[in-house]
């Protein structure tokens, strides 16, 4: 598909639509030509259409028609092969704005772990805890999300899902930068301020996060429709569960001890959500309202469960438990509205 972009000139419209046809011949035939899943999903994308394709880089764009620019073919090409139509990454209601700058580092260090998430400046704990609680229970599904294009590319292919059927996206290794050169959103591993320069820096969270961003603009989430950062804040973590895992998970209001004991011993994925409001919430608890936890032990001699904050292992916010930390049964019905898990 891109050799065949770079060779597109205009020519005459019966004989545009005949490319056009033999495109979607080749896409619809795709086990005949042993395609892999991501390459016909992302052609199919780009031949037979997309809601994502209605822009390009903010600005209007449509489906492939007969009769499109080269250049109308390029785009496409770079959004869903090349990464290169990425998320809006600045924050309107602070009026901050940042760049994207080329991340090094690698995708994963020392394999994969709940530990390696550290949330940045964007209202997206719930996408965290997902990740988290996939990468706790099932690090090899997390691996096998991404797809290694190749150093000539510097890209990923990432895999979610929609009703148990696979969905990918494409993102390139540029991520949201502040003037200093420090990560804004997902931090790159455990510690604040990492700089994209840094080669220890491991990039799975912030890709991820990026992609789930770039995937909003397709519908498929049922946010906002938009290629943003913004577009994917705020939300439900037994949502991301499915998209990661096509997996059912479903959320209760109701804590019951020998359920939740149960689910987790069972090797349920689980989630809990703190109540709304900071004055629902005891001060005492140290735990942050509105947020979202993921559950990562129980202790059968202590009967408490061990809670991971996506906040990091080695962040310091003053007056909250950050990485992992231990709560009885009564603080959690105290302080959390709700609790998630695989089914």
């Amino acid at each position: 598909m891109c050799q065949h972009s770079r060779m597109y000139r205009p020519l005459p419209q019966s004989q545009e639509l005949s490319e056009l046809k033999d495109l979607r011949t080749i896409v619809s035939n795709s086990s005949y030509f042993k395609m892999p899943d991501h390459v016909r999903v992302l052609s199919n994308k780009l031949v037979n259409g997309d809601a994502a394709n209605a822009k390009y880089d903010g600005k209007s764009l449509g489906n492939l028609y007969a009769g499109s620019s080269g250049d109308h073919m390029e785009k496409l090409v770079g959004k869903w092969f090349l990464g290169s139509d990425r998320p809006v990454s600045d924050q309107p209601e602070t009026k901050e704005k940042f760049k994207y700058e080329k991340a090094n580092g690698s995708l994963f260090q020392n394999g994969v772990s709940y530990q390696d998430i550290n949330q940045g400046y964007l209202n997206d704990c719930y996408f965290l805890a997902g990740l988290g609680e996939v990468a706790f229970r099932s690090p090899q599904t997390i691996q096998n999300m991404f797809i290694d294009n190749g150093n000539s590319t510097n890209t990923y292919t990432v895999r979610f899902y929609v009703n148990g059927v696979a969905d990918y996206v494409t993102v390139d290794k540029y991520l949201p930068v502040d003037k200093s050169g420090n990560f804004v959103y997902a931090q790159p591993g455990q510690f604040n301020k990492k700089h994209f320069t840094d080669p220890n820096n491991e990039l799975w969270v912030a890709l991820a996060e990026k992609a789930y961003a770039q995937w909003n603009e397709s519908g498929k989430i049922v946010r906002d429709n938009t290629n943003s950062y913004k577009g994917i804040e705020f939300g439900w973590d037994r949502e991301v569960v499915k998209h990661i895992t096509g997996r059912n998970s479903t959320r209760s209001t109701s804590f019951d001890f020998n359920t939740m004991v149960s689910a987790f011993n069972s090797g349920s994925l689980m989630g809990v959500s703190s109540n709304p409001n900071a004055s629902q919430i005891d001060p005492k608890s140290r735990i942050a309202a509105n947020h979202v936890y993921v559950v990562v032990g129980y202790n059968s001699s202590t009967q408490k469960f061990k809670l991971f904050n996506p906040w990091g292992m080695n962040d310091d916010v003053a007056g909250y438990n950050v990485g992992t930390f231990d709560i009885s049964f009564n603080e959690l019905k105290a302080n959390f509205s709700g609790w998630s898990r695989t089914t």
